[in-house]
């Protein structure tokens, strides 16, 4: 070993240096290290699986996107391809046993896209309907109009043929007759000049959408009818606007829907010519 104070070999047994006299006991004492804190063995936790999350199906995304856009921007037109791309990605999902997700993206796409359709067939109800209503009540009123001046003209052909009579006191005399079919010319009494429809033997003859009637006005015994009064009236709730004539073969109009007496011929006059 060697000696603390002078750095002397000396013997491992030497109490003192040999070459400095310095006592192997003087020797300072090193410091005694602590003794370490216990270790605590590395105990791994359990592992913890990672969650799988399957790819999202394409059409389901397609789906999604063409529900908010048929919401949003275009309605009803983007609707069709949202439903149909939604029930295709439902089906590929219940068909992938879970290798494909987006069912909740599919099921969103559906719901908007029925939404858009039916809110799109309801705005398209409100608009065509009456639209429609409008077209077959000008419809009907136009061949009201055909129908009135025939019955004029049916009234000037009745004079000229029966002067004696004047004109028509109602539209029996200008249709066939009971039998509904006209032979020959027919006569004062049924002169076949309109069909059964507008001749018949009551007071208001309906055809198409309207009632007709014709009285006789200003009618002498020896003369016959002077003048008379055509009118024609929507049935119940098929129109709101009735015509009359005269006479004076001028078509006049008046709103107000069916009318159950008919005007005399003054009053006739007094309505709106068209």
């Amino acid at each position: 070993m060697f000696c603390y104070k002078c750095g002397g070999s000396m013997p491992d047994s030497a109490a003192v240096c040999p070459q400095c006299g310095a006592a192997t006991a003087d020797a300072p004492q090193p410091a005694r290290q602590p003794a370490p804190p216990p270790t605590t063995p590395y105990s791994a936790g359990p592992m913890q699986p990672q969650a799988y999350r399957p790819p999202t199906d394409g059409q389901a995304t397609a789906s999604m996107i063409f529900g908010i856009l048929s919401l949003t921007c275009f309605w009803g037109v983007f609707g069709v391809p949202a439903v149909i791309f939604g029930h295709m990605a439902k089906s590929n999902i219940r068909r992938s046993m879970g290798q494909l997700g987006g069912d909740g993206m599919a099921m969103a796409g559906l719901i908007m896209g029925y939404i858009s359709i039916a809110v799109s067939l309801v705005i398209g109800f409100a608009l065509v309907v009456p639209n429609l209503q409008r077209a077959r009540m000008e419809e009907s009123e136009s061949a009201a109009k055909s129908t009135m001046r025939k019955l004029n003209t049916s009234q000037v052909i009745y004079a000229t043929r029966y002067s004696n009579a004047g004109y028509a006191r109602n539209l029996a005399a200008l249709g066939p007759g009971p039998g509904g079919v006209c032979s020959g010319e027919g006569n004062e009494a049924h002169a076949c000049l309109v069909d059964s429809l507008l001749g018949c033997d009551v007071t208001w003859c309906n055809k198409g959408s309207y009632s007709y009637n014709l009285t006789g006005a200003d009618c002498a015994s020896q003369e016959g009818c002077r003048d008379y009064v055509i009118v024609a009236t929507p049935i119940a709730a098929r129109g709101d606007t009735r015509f009359c004539s005269t006479s004076d073969a001028v078509l006049r109009s008046q709103n107000g829907g069916s009318l159950r007496t008919p005007p005399t011929p003054a009053e006739c006059q007094s309505w709106t010519p068209i």
